[in-house]
């Protein structure tokens, strides 16, 4: 009698679509919204562009394509409290569908119209394709108050869960990527192995005001300034390895994660806005299952004595 071996899934299937639990993605959809509220809890000032002269409006091209306007000043703010609520409700899973839906349009919105004023600022961007990424998960299938009035549960396990969570890892390598590839393709080694850094340490400290003088020091030591431009480049070209090796994704995110810090110290330059993505490379679902074995196991000890 011959064995029928079960098909397997191609990689490339099993890594968009392993069925997974929805448990994941759901504490993902916690702790990233909960970060988004409490870096914008003041995106109310986003009104007062409103009132910058008009001479100083240039469109991006998408504004002029989609003919999108600036809204007036009440107007912002109206559309800042809709996000704030929206996100609230998304970060506790109220009205999921819905809730992420409306922080989408109107973080997209919010996060767009300081872009039309001359300075592209790229650290928002990560964060509107996250939003629209989510808006159309089932990221409340777990840990949301809508399972508990309406005693829905997700499906135990299901390819819908994964998929969100990939995406948005592979956007942020994309960005880090291409940030290393620019500075290789631009400025070649010279970036790395001259005193480019080290300048821009002392540029920065007198243009940004960094809250620490770390930039002065490091500008005074070429080895420590080179070395951390090389460590730079290699952690961005190399972020896609994050994708597929643990190992690389132990040493790649974290490393990431402090230069981008490391900026807003050094150089006065804040990509905080970034943060609340980091949030879907940690496994939540697996340090949720060690607390339970934790408290699990505590709870054991007075039993085994008594």
């Amino acid at each position: 009698m011959t064995r029928h071996r079960r098909p397997t899934q191609p990689a490339a299937m099993r890594f968009w679509f392993e069925p997974t639990a929805p448990d994941n993605l759901g504490l993902c959809r916690i702790v990233f919204y909960g970060l988004l509220l409490w870096l914008t809890w003041n995106i109310g000032h986003h009104a007062e562009w409103a009132s910058v002269s008009p001479a100083l409006w240039m469109p991006m091209s998408i504004t002029r394509l989609l003919r999108i306007p600036l809204l007036s000043t009440q107007a912002l703010q109206i559309v800042g409290g809709a996000f704030l609520i929206s996100v609230f409700l998304s970060a506790i899973g109220f009205g999921t569908r819905l809730s992420t839906i409306v922080a989408f349009v109107t973080g997209a919105y919010l996060f767009w119209v300081p872009n039309n004023f001359g300075k592209i600022n790229h650290s928002s961007a990560i964060l509107i394709f996250a939003l629209g990424i989510l808006a159309v998960s089932l990221c409340g299938d777990a840990y949301s108050v809508d399972r508990l009035i309406w005693r829905r549960a997700g499906q135990s396990h299901s390819p819908e869960y994964l998929w969100p969570v990939r995406l948005i890892q592979v956007l942020m390598t994309l960005v880090f990527f291409g940030a290393g590839v620019s500075k290789l393709r631009h400025s070649g080694l010279d970036w790395i192995f001259s005193d480019n850094l080290g300048t821009l340490f002392i540029m920065h400290h007198y243009l940004k005001n960094p809250p620490t003088n770390l930039g002065l020091y490091l500008a005074q030591y070429p080895l420590l300034y080179q070395t951390a431009a090389l460590s730079t480049v290699l952690m961005e070209t190399l972020s896609p390895l994050a994708l597929f090796s643990r190992r690389a994704r132990l040493l790649i995110i974290p490393g990431l994660l402090l230069f981008q810090l490391g900026n807003y110290f050094i150089i006065g330059v804040s990509f905080m806005k970034f943060m609340p993505c980091y949030m879907f490379w940690v496994p939540w679902e697996s340090l949720v299952a060690r607390l339970r074995h934790m408290s699990a196991s505590v709870k054991r000890v007075p039993d085994q004595r008594s």
